[in-house]
């Protein structure tokens, strides 16, 4: 699969096809409210996808999970505990990304940051040591119309950690872009997969990517 680009299409299919080994991969699956699933059918659908990037993930690669658990009916599903358990790799960093620290009664204002690699991984690529909480102001794309999730900071935080110029980073479900514009900036390659044809049309126009 040919770098630097974004494909249409559904990840599990897009993950089973391609013949690439990213060293690093961003997964932000959509929330369970964002599919058709049912609850068991959504926890299937989360087994699959990140047994699929674990398959594709080059030996020495970092995993970098960012969901937020779900309110449901009066309870909490644990969302990132069923990640941990369905990725067969060393949860080695864990780190919490506050959205807000305003009061909300309807959704969690914060999201699990968890990273995984194989045993023999080195990574921390550069000096700084973040906290265990990031306070990071998301940066709103105004040309961008649908749910944007994460600051580009964050990403980039991520992509500077765990990976060296000219390494490749995937991001499954890359919507606005973000993870590409940080690789742009700071040479990496990049692979991203939408299902929406478009977004990608939208975002690839503001990235300058024919």
């Amino acid at each position: 699969m040919k770098t630097n680009d974004i494909y249409c299409g559904d990840a599990l299919d897009l993950l089973e096809t391609m013949d690439n080994n990213p060293n690093l991969i961003i997964m932000s699956p959509p929330d369970i409210a964002e599919t058709s699933y049912s609850l068991p059918e959504y926890k299937n659908f989360l087994k699959k996808v990140y047994g699929l990037a674990v398959s594709k993930l080059s030996k020495n690669g970092v995993i970098a999970s960012i969901t937020t658990d779900r309110k449901m009916k009066g309870k909490i599903y644990t969302k990132h505990v069923d990640i941990i358990n369905f990725t067969d790799l060393n949860l080695f960093n864990y780190k919490i990304w506050a959205k807000s620290l305003k009061t909300n009664l309807y959704i969690l204002n914060y999201c699990h940051m968890l990273f995984f690699r194989n045993k023999k991984c080195t990574n921390n690529k550069v000096k700084e040591y973040y906290p265990d909480v990031w306070l990071i102001e998301l940066d709103k794309l105004p040309w961008y119309p649908s749910k944007d999730s994460f600051p580009s900071e964050l990403i980039e935080r991520i992509i500077l950690n765990f990976t060296n110029p000219g390494d490749l980073v995937l991001d499954p479900f890359i919507g606005s872009g973000k993870t590409a514009n940080m690789c742009i900036k700071n040479d990496r390659e990049f692979l991203g997969f939408d299902l929406d044809p478009k977004m990608i049309e939208l975002t690839k126009k503001h990235l300058n990517i024919s």
